[in-house]
Parts: C-alpha cells; sequence; structure tokens
C-alpha cells in the first residue's frame, strides 16, 4: 500500500513538473501561437478590471454572469506584459490534460493486466490521435475557458473512476476539487458538473462518506458564488430573471438528498436508477423546448452537425471515437463505466438545451459556442475509448482484470 500511494505521489508530481516545465517553454517559445477572439477579450477586459480596482464591480452585469471569473483570474498577472495576458496558461493546460489523460489511462490498463507493451499501444494511439485534432491543437493555443473546462471535468470523472476502481479513496479529495472548480467557471458550469456527479454518487461501490467529499467542495462553491458573491454586484431582480442562483440552489439541493438517502442501503440500492431519470428528464425538456420552437432546434441539429463534421475544426474526430465508444459500451462492461456511459449522451443533450436558454440558434462556424462546448468532453471520451479498448484486450486474451469483493463492476446501471 506504501509503495502504491508513492507511485501516486510520484506520478500526479511529474504531471504538475511537465506541466510547469512546458508552460514556461510555451511562454518563451509557443506564446505567440495564443489566439484571440472577442470572447478572449471579454475575458482580458475583465481581468484588466480586477488588476486595476481589485473587485469585479466594474465589470459588465451580462460578462460577470456568462463568463464568470476563472479565466479573467488566470490572466490578471499578465495584464502589464507586452502581450497583456498570461501565455502559457492555454498550452500548459493542455499540457495537463494531456498528461493527466495518459496517466488514468496507463494505470486503468495496468489494472485490466493489459500488457505493457499494449498499454503503450492503447494510450499511445488515443494520446496521439487527440493532440494532433485540430479542434484539440486548436484549443490549446486559444485564450478562453473550454480547455481548463475540459482539465476539471477530466479530474472531477476520471480520478473518481480510478478512486473507486483501484480502491484508492483518498483521491476522492482530488476528484470533488476538480468538480468545485468546475462551478465559477462558466454559466453552464454547475449543470454540467451535477451531470457527471450524479452517476458517481449513485453507484453503490463508493461508500456514503466519500460521496459526502464528492459533493461537499462543490456546495460550498456554489454557495459561495451563488448566494455570497454574485448578489454583491447582480441586481435581485436580473438573479430571479437569469434563475443562477435559484436554479444552482435546487440543483445541489437535489444531489445532498440523494447522498443522504443513500445512507439507507434498501433505498441505495433503487438510487441506481436516479441517472436514467435525470438522462430522462433531460431528453423530454428537450423535446418539450423543440416542439415549442422546432425551427430553432432544427437549425441548432443542423449547425452541430455541420460544425462537427468539418466546419468546426475536429477533423474525423466526432465520427470516430464516439463510434469506438459506443461499441465498447455494447461489447465490453468496463468497471464503473456509468461515471461517463449516463454523462456524455446527457451532456450532449444538455447542450442543445443551452440553446434554447439563450435564444438563439447555433450557427455553423469553428466559433460558434456549441462547437467549443464540444472540447468540454473530448479528454473524457478519448479516456473512457482508451478503457474500453483494453478492456476488450482482456476480454478477448483471457486476462481478465483483478477483483477484489469489494470492486464493483458497474455497466450502465
Amino acid at each position: 500500500m506504501y509503495c502504491i500511494k508513492q507511485c501516486i505521489l510520484v506520478s500526479i508530481l511529474g504531471i504538475i513538473a511537465g506541466a510547469v516545465l512546458f508552460g514556461l517553454t510555451s511562454h518563451l517559445l509557443l506564446g505567440r501561437l495564443v489566439r484571440l477572439s472577442p470572447d478572449s477579450l471579454q475575458y482580458l477586459l475583465a481581468s484588466g478590471t480586477i488588476e486595476s480596482t481589485g473587485t469585479i464591480e466594474g465589470i459588465p452585469v451580462i460578462s460577470v454572469q456568462k463568463r464568470l471569473l476563472v479565466v479573467p483570474l488566470l490572466h490578471t498577472g499578465g495584464i502589464m506584459s507586452d502581450q497583456g495576458f498570461v501565455a502559457f496558461w492555454t498550452p500548459m493546460i493542455a499540457t495537463s490534460v494531456v498528461a493527466l489523460t495518459s496517466w488514468i489511462s496507463w494505470v486503468g490498463l495496468q489494472r485490466f493486466d493489459v500488457p505493457r507493451k499494449w498499454r503503450w499501444a492503447i494510450v499511445g494511439a488515443a494520446i496521439g490521435f487527440m493532440v494532433t485534432t485540430n479542434g484539440f491543437l486548436f484549443h490549446a493555443f486559444y485564450l478562453n475557458g473550454h480547455m481548463v473546462f475540459a482539465a476539471m471535468l477530466l479530474l472531477g470523472v476520471g480520478v473518481a473512476w480510478y478512486a473507486t476502481t483501484c480502491r484508492h479513496w483518498e483521491l476522492m479529495i482530488v476528484s470533488a476539487l476538480g468538480f468545485a472548480a468546475l462551478v465559477p467557471m462558466r454559466a453552464e458550469s454547475l449543470i454540467v458538473a451535477v451531470i457527471f456527479m450524479v452517476p458517481i454518487v449513485t453507484a453503490t461501490a463508493v461508500p456514503v462518506v466519500w460521496k459526502w467529499t464528492l459533493v461537499l467542495p462543490m456546495t460550498v462553491a456554489t454557495l459561495m458564488w451563488n448566494v455570497i458573491l454574485l448578489p454583491q454586484y447582480v441586481d435581485s431582480s436580473e438573479l430571479g430573471s437569469s434563475g443562477s442562483v435559484y436554479g444552482g440552489a435546487l440543483l445541489v439541493a437535489g444531489i445532498l438528498v440523494v447522498v443522504l438517502l443513500s445512507h439507507s442501503t434498501r433505498v441505495s440500492r433503487l438510487l441506481s436508477g436516479v441517472p436514467w431519470m435525470m438522462s430522462g428528464a433531460v431528453f423530454l425538456t428537450l423535446g418539450a423546448l423543440a416542439w415549442r420552437d422546432f425551427a430553432l432546434f432544427a437549425a441548432s441539429i443542423g449547425s452541430m452537425a455541420a460544425n462537427l463534421a468539418q466546419a468546426g475544426l475536429w477533423a474525423m474526430f466526432w465520427f470516430i471515437i464516439p463510434a469506438l465508444l459506443l461499441g465498447s459500451l455494447l461489447v465490453v462492461a468496463v468497471p464503473n463505466q456509468r461515471f461517463w456511459s449516463f454523462g456524455i449522451p446527457t451532456f450532449m443533450m444538455a447542450v442543445f438545451i443551452f440553446a434554447f436558454l439563450r435564444e438563439g440558434a447555433y450557427r455553423v462556424s469553428w466559433a460558434d459556442s456549441g462547437n467549443r462546448m464540444m472540447m468540454h468532453i473530448v479528454p473524457v471520451l478519448v479516456l473512457a475509448v482508451a478503457l474500453g479498448i483494453g478492456m476488450a484486450y482482456s476480454d478477448m486474451s483471457d486476462v481478465g482484470i483483478r477483483r477484489d469483493d469489494s470492486t464493483e463492476a458497474d455497466s450502465l446501471v
């Protein structure tokens, strides 16, 4: 056990050291490759306001509610530089995503007893495909919050999967911090965090104490943002109309109730159906909105299809990776695959609901917000595919997975 913890610590420190090293290098050599957009300039204007005044009072209300504070805070230190932002942040975060995806994939395949040469092949192919995709490379040098969001979501989902499957429960603290960090990042952050957290906290493989560990940091972050900080700068009538405070409170209350109910052994078994109900509720909501305004829905579907197929700079990613993921879900049962098998399709449906909330259809362009939001789940998709391929190899070679009495191999339920 001591050796395992040492290996985990060394791995995490190695990821951090590698990310910092690449960040400093990219600051010197690749910083000029970072690209800006009108959204980027809005983030930098907010950074300038925070840097000069020390508060967010001068930032427009719509910017605070839509873009929140994580990205502006990251770049406050670079306002006085020649470029006006911290050039190494975006490439460094992209490198961290690559390192974390590689590490979780590697230790997961090791858990499945996949031979070393095949681990190198599977992880190398998955990561190589991700980093050579135009969409990933674009976001790796694009000043915005999408790559940061992807990193924190991967930290939340991927580390929770590893902690549960390999019984390293202390890593649930890291996963909890990833989910909590999403809250002040984007307007849709809390919704996405809850979508991916519900299948985790309803899994019978996760002890109740670690479920509380997972949800409490996100609860505190939500309270601090929606109840304490945001109302100081936003009029109460605007908060009511946006629903950011009340909707956030409802989501957090719901997930706390789910964890509270899991204390009962009899009830906890029934909670495994909650992710199905969540996905069903999102599906029915999308159906009702599409019925009310089918023109907007059809336009968004058409634009998203065009973006993922060609205009969005994704090349073949959205043809190959989803097909491989669907195949792995149908053919093999990766332990605790419910951690992403519910979240990914529910997230996709939620993205189209966001189009109705913003009262405007998505458009055909790499810069479209719907197209850029797809970056949020790219690392989780790649991780799921790598683990699915490894599990398929394990099954075909009759190697099997090392199990103990407390390890649960969840399928879709």
